[in-house]
């Protein structure tokens, strides 16, 4: 997993995304992603609760993982991260449970993997660095050195 998450313009709306790549020798085949928003809400009486809120994603599987994979989830109306600022994630200990389970390809057996970003490891305004480089001759090379870094986007930090 990138080791942070970012909130950019992805195809002109804001868009939470989150890195992950394969670290097996293999590929992991039927991959499922979930990425839930857990923060702390106060009921109408007044206790304080950790609420979870299941994220959309663009697309919550795939066939085959076998390099790096980037999840997507819009921020609409809709998203409970809209209107979200980096003030609002601390102030609401937001924190975003992303996971991964597939069948390892080789051995044929089940896998997962889950990864806790905390507020301050979601960075609005920003986008992750491309890694992969399509060569003239059609080849792809993945530059695992670049996995984890961002930039900075020029865009505001809300999430609206």
């Amino acid at each position: 997993f990138s080791a942070a998450a970012v909130i950019t313009q992805h195809d002109g709306v804001p868009t939470l995304m989150v890195r992950l790549g394969n670290d097996r020798v293999g590929r992991i085949v039927d991959a499922k992603f979930m990425v839930t928003l857990v923060r702390t809400e106060r009921s109408v009486e007044g206790t304080v609760f950790y609420r979870m809120y299941d994220l959309n994603l663009a697309r919550a599987q795939t066939a085959a993982l076998s390099r790096t994979y980037t999840l997507l989830h819009l921020i609409t109306p809709e998203s409970p991260l809209y209107g979200y600022t980096p003030a609002r994630l601390e102030r609401d200990e937001c924190e975003l449970h992303v996971t991964v389970s597939g069948v390892d390809d080789t051995t044929l057996q089940p896998v997962h993997a889950i990864h806790i970003y905390a507020d301050t490891s979601v960075r609005m305004g920003h986008r992750l660095v491309d890694v992969i480089t399509v060569h003239p001759n059609g080849d792809l090379t993945v530059d695992l050195d670049r996995f984890h870094e961002t930039v900075p986007d020029g865009l505001a930090g809300v999430a609206t």
